[in-house]
């Protein structure tokens, strides 16, 4: 066998810093793509069977060599050139081969050939890959204009887009003239970057205002790529153009540039008539933090629009760094209507502005939209302003809207006051997940043990319907954090993580999910570290998320329980953050490319 190739090596991440802020989650536990393990003799396998296989397998064998990354798997989809017959065959090998990220020197000559083809997909994919090799001739791609099919033309086009300055003044001109708008686009975008096309710049500014919208939302798509000079002349055509994409492109253009001179131009497109320009405008008006920008941010967050009003909020929130947003913002919060009001509250409650809280509470009394309430509600936990404790739990004991009940229960986790618990208790319970979500989290951010261990308790006993794994797990993880430690709680944690509690779709029982596993070992290993109770049910969680023995029996549990790789590294971090060590993330395990063919190995009766 030959030697295994390793693409990359991923680690896992430490588990408990991200548990401190929040719970685990799915996406924690598998941060991207495993490591993928190929072996010279897969490769070779596929080479020799390759031959001899049908349409169909071969067509699913030249994806999956790709699909490997590795150079000897596009090795064999190069030696497929000159021994494939089938046209719709070859013509996925040409597609897989520019795919990859190989150009071997010479390529261009092997594929020079197969531009002559009369089939179509050959012809198409030998022209986009042979426009990728260095060595390619420039003429060739400018012939291939002239090709009777469009996609051809155009995939030729393309290519000496990439190619600036292999597009020349007279091709430009050529095309600009020519009929086709999606070929002029490209070659105009090239010619744009290209050496001529920055000498041209008297030229181009003049053709720019009539010649087709594509053509003009080409250039402006690239106007950070140009010249200085070609930028300034044309910068002020597309910012005026008729075209909504034209001066969306110059606006996002003024962004990436972040001068001072074109902000004057920016700030009038954050009041063009198209929303969609405006949020363009908006989200560029972050290159260029100051009170002007911060003026008519604040007018884009009582916009009509709903997605320029969400962008205006971003960018507030991401400059006010640099800025006293908070004052500006509050001074426009009295006369605000709905809601735009409701995004000024969010962006105080963001920024932090805790002097406007008292008038963001006047308008929890006065609000009708529940949409309104809860961006009140949110701003007013942010800004962990207690006077409104009370208001906010009678406003979610009560209110019909979940979106107002899961913004309260958010909010009362931050305010941390005794009045408003049993609001929080009774939204653990509530018909709606998220809102069930905030509340149990909210428990775990108040971390008192003698108001909520009982509720937690409840809620990890209760696994049929009304309560999700996601739920569960928020409840492990505030479990974690309660104080003082209740042993009926640590040994129900125990229980979670150890025996099958969660009812399938057939009434067997079935473990839990991962996450909820994940969340159990890192608030045992917390709690561990103060409690012998908690040491001695982390102990058994992790004698119960050891990895399967070699023959794939499992190490220990009841039930035939084998934990997963994601369960295993948590339980190995969690022992060792319980024993006093600083735990060290693991590597992530392999995964075999699975071939359509593989050699086949007889088992032993």
């Amino acid at each position: 066998m030959g030697p295994a190739i390793v693409h990359y090596i991923t680690i896992f991440p430490l588990f408990l810093a991200l548990w401190q802020d929040r719970p685990l989650t799915v996406d924690d536990l598998h941060p991207g793509p495993y490591p993928v393990v190929v072996s010279a003799e897969q490769i070779a396998l596929q080479r020799q069977v390759i031959t001899a296989a049908d349409r169909e397998l071969r067509l699913t064998m030249v994806k999956e060599l790709r699909q490997s990354g590795e150079q000897a798997a596009f090795m064999v989809l190069l030696t497929r050139l000159g021994e494939e017959k089938d046209p719709g065959v070859l013509g996925a090998v040409l597609q897989q081969l520019e795919m990859s990220p190989f150009r071997p020197a010479g390529l261009a000559g092997v594929i020079a050939p197969l531009l002559e083809r009369p089939e179509e997909p050959v012809r198409y994919w030998a022209l986009a890959l042979y426009g990728r090799c260095e060595d390619a001739d420039p003429a060739r791609l400018v012939a291939a204009l002239q090709d009777p099919v469009a996609s051809i033309r155009l995939v030729a086009a393309a290519r000496l887009r990439d190619r600036p300055d292999d597009v020349t003044t007279a091709l430009w001109q050529a095309a600009l003239d020519g009929s086709d708008p999606a070929v002029a686009a490209a070659l105009s975008a090239g010619f744009c970057r290209s050496r001529a096309g920055a000498l041209a710049g008297a030229e181009v500014a003049r053709v720019f205002p009539t010649a087709h919208e594509a053509v003009r939302q080409a250039i402006a798509d690239s106007l950070t790529d140009l010249a200085s000079g070609l930028q300034e002349r044309l910068l002020p055509l597309a910012a005026a153009d008729p075209a909504v994409a034209v001066r969306g492109a110059a606006a996002t253009a003024m962004g990436r540039l972040a001068r001072a001179k074109d902000q004057p131009r920016l700030l009038a497109l954050t009041r063009d008539a198209d929303p969609e320009v405006r949020r363009r405008a908006v989200a560029a008006c972050r290159a260029y933090p100051d009170a002007s920008s911060l003026v008519a941010l604040i007018d884009r967050l009582l916009d009509e629009r709903t997605l320029v009003r969400r962008e205006a909020e971003e960018t507030v929130v991401a400059i006010h760094e640099t800025l006293a947003v908070g004052t500006a913002t509050s001074a426009r919060l009295a006369a605000a209507a709905f809601p735009g009001r409701g995004h000024l509250c969010r962006v105080l409650g963001r920024v932090g502005h805790r002097e406007a809280a008292p008038a963001i509470h006047g308008i929890l009394q006065t609000e009708r939209e529940p949409e309104g309430l809860r961006d009140a509600a949110m701003a007013l936990g942010l800004l962990e302003y207690d006077p409104a404790a009370a208001d906010l739990a009678r406003l979610g004991a009560s209110h019909e809207s979940p979106v107002v009940r899961e913004a309260v229960a958010e909010a009362l986790g931050r305010l941390a006051r005794p009045e408003s618990y049993d609001t929080l208790r009774k939204l653990a319970f509530d018909a709606e997940d998220p809102v069930r979500q905030a509340a149990i989290l909210g428990m775990g951010r108040i971390g008192d043990g003698e108001a909520f261990n009982a509720t937690l308790l409840k809620v990890l006993n209760q696994v049929r319907a009304g309560m999700s794994g996601t739920n569960r797990a928020a409840a492990a993880w505030s479990a974690g954090r309660l104080r003082p430690i209740d042993p009926a709680l640590v040994q129900r944690l125990l229980v979670q993580a150890t025996v099958p509690v969660v009812p399938g779709e057939m009434g067997e029982m079935l473990f839990e999910e991962d996450p909820v596993m994940a969340n159990v070992d890192m608030a045992l290993a917390v709690l561990a570290r103060e409690d012998a109770g908690a040491r001695t049910a982390l102990e058994a969680v992790c004698l119960a998320h050891r990895p399967a023995l070699a023959d794939g029996s499992p190490a220990s549990g009841p039930g035939g329980f084998v934990a997963s790789a994601e369960v295993v590294e948590c339980a190995r971090q969690a022992e060792a953050h319980a024993q006093g060590l600083t735990p060290t993330p693991g590597l992530r395990p392999t995964a075999s490319m699975a071939f359509s063919v593989e050699r086949y190995t007889p088992v032993e009766p």
